[in-house]
């Protein structure tokens, strides 16, 4: 009788579970190329008061009720082929965030740098982007995570720094303290599987801190206290369950949770999205709007605003990809609903499509006949708003004034050599562009000083010319003449009398000036050669 009870007794023993305690190494750490799927499970699975009683020694966890609600992939990547790859050489790059607002500093990119050695497993550095300038720091204290070998019953704890230069901000520190407890071993079981583990607890007091300098210095602190469960099985390389407490004046929440996974198809409801071909059509243009939505939409429910447009080509509001064609000028709202089996999200652009007319040339300056050193306004004044103008003007002899450019819509210009000049104009809009030249527009008189009230004392003819010039100065009965060309070249000079003709059969095809000079005073007048 006491055989059979002394062997009952055993069968009851060994059918009680037990597993051997693990040591966690620096092998157990993540190593570069590591690309680890992971998934989230809903915050509400289980309360912080549970996590921190579920634990000891030969425990066994059963969190196989998880349901991933996202997946995605964490990649640990060499320095060299990270945005910040001239920081932090040797160490393993982790990408921990798109983006993270802080107040008035928004972080993009954000890096954490990893180092691993046999003693200990490290923060080292970290990297993101503001602003669009690329900024990284070593920690002046780094942050250790976990020390080597990890057993049961291990604790330790330390403290860590690391401040950032921002380029026309200040700065941005973060800087706490880290205690670790490794407060429970035995075995865990996840919709991954069942794996032997050490649960590691740490409790972390964190200050992050931006630092303006400018226009007064001063400084915007972010308490981020928090504790962080993590289950570490061998081999696996990231925490086989993480799950992040938030642990503030206000009480304490759990804010993540997440687990290693293998894919999972996960139904979500669309994220709306959508694109369009043409985002700055003239009427009568056909615009294609196509549906970007993520999570597989089944049905799609269009709205644009105003009113003024058409379907074309069979499409209607309710297809995923729709035509259409606006009938007025001016800027259209579009917005797109999308639904499927899950539920439906709305994205809206304002402004997105803008229908409007290519511009229409027209300018003009405010003086035609002038002097040299004479300032010139010349005014753009086309129709449908250009927003980019060009002005060129031939020969080169003029220079700009009072801060006038050539890409302005509005020049002063002032010219240092006689003789006429073309003004060509390019406007341009996001519709297109119209360009227009205005050949010996304007005409610089010679020599300085004379203005256009000298001209008109002088008849010329025939006018066009081919040979003869027949020329009458009732002024001037004997005079110095000289014919310059549009460039202000002379290319006759000789005496003449009031009344003659000259020759100028010799002379190419062009606009030309003739001055007839007597005792200082000039008389001029322009005549075309054919």
């Amino acid at each position: 009788m006491k055989q059979f009870l002394l062997l009952c007794l055993l069968q009851i023993v060994l059918l009680i579970p037990t597993h051997a305690q693990i040591t966690i190494t620096s092998t157990d750490m993540p190593v570069v190329n590591d690309t680890l799927r992971y998934s989230t499970a809903a915050t509400t699975s289980f309360t912080p008061a549970n996590l921190a009683t579920s634990t000891g020694a030969n425990y066994t966890w059963n969190y196989g009720f998880l349901t991933p609600t996202s997946q995605l992939l964490e990649s640990f990547k060499s320095s060299t082929s990270t945005p910040y790859l001239l920081y932090f050489a040797g160490m393993v790059g982790y990408k921990r965030a798109d983006s993270i607002s802080l107040g008035p500093l928004v972080q993009k990119n954000v890096w954490d740098f990893y180092k691993t050695t046999t003693a200990k497993y490290t923060i080292e550095g970290t990297g993101f982007t503001t602003s669009g300038i690329p900024l990284a720091s070593d920690y002046s204290d780094p942050d250790e995570l976990y020390y080597f070998p990890l057993n049961f019953s291990d604790q330790d704890s330390g403290t860590f720094s690391v401040s950032t230069t921002i380029p026309a901000i200040g700065g941005y520190i973060q800087a706490g303290n880290r205690k670790n407890t490794v407060d429970g071993w035995g075995q865990i079981t996840t919709p991954f599987g069942t794996f032997s583990v050490l649960r590691v607890k740490s409790v972390i007091t964190e200050t992050d801190t931006i630092r303006i300098t400018t226009p007064f210095a001063f400084t915007i602190p972010f308490t981020n206290n928090r504790i962080e469960y993590r289950w570490l099985a061998k081999g696996i390389h990231i925490p086989i369950l993480e799950v992040t407490v938030s642990n503030g004046l206000g009480g304490t929440n759990i804010t993540e949770i997440k687990y290693r996974d293998q894919y999972h198809y996960i139904p979500q409801a669309p994220a709306a999205n959508f694109t369009a071909d043409i985002l700055f059509p003239k009427i009568g243009n056909t615009v294609t709007l196509t549906d970007q939505s993520a999570n597989l939409p089944t049905r799609w429910k269009w709205t644009i605003t105003p009113a003024t447009y058409t379907f074309a080509n069979g499409t209607n509001d309710t297809l995923q990809n729709i035509q259409v064609k606006f009938t007025a000028n001016g800027n259209y709202n579009v917005s797109l609903r999308a639904t499927n089996a899950i539920g439906n999200t709305t994205s809206t652009k304002n402004a997105y499509i803008k229908v409007g007319d290519v511009p229409v040339i027209k300018f003009g300056a405010s003086k035609l006949n002038a002097n040299i050193a004479d300032l010139i306004n010349i005014n753009d004044s086309s129709s449908n708003t250009p927003t980019r103008w060009k002005w060129t003007i031939l020969p080169s002899s003029y220079t700009y004034n009072t801060g006038s450019v050539d890409t302005l819509k509005n020049v002063v210009v002032s010219f240092s050599k006689a003789g006429f000049y073309t003004v060509d104009l390019k406007v341009t809009n996001p519709w297109g562009s119209d360009q227009t030249t205005k050949t010996n527009y304007i005409w610089i008189n010679f020599p300085a000083g004379i203005n256009a009230s000298n001209t008109s004392g002088m008849a010329v003819y025939p006018n066009p010319v081919t040979k003869q010039l027949q020329f009458e100065t009732p002024e001037f009965v004997t005079s110095k003449l000289r014919v310059y060309d549009s460039f202000g070249k002379l290319v006759m000079e000789g005496d003449a009398k009031s009344g003659e003709a000259i020759d100028v059969s010799a002379l190419s095809a062009g606009v030309y000036i003739i001055d007839l000079e007597n005792n200082g005073q000039h008389a001029m007048a322009r005549f075309i050669k054919e």
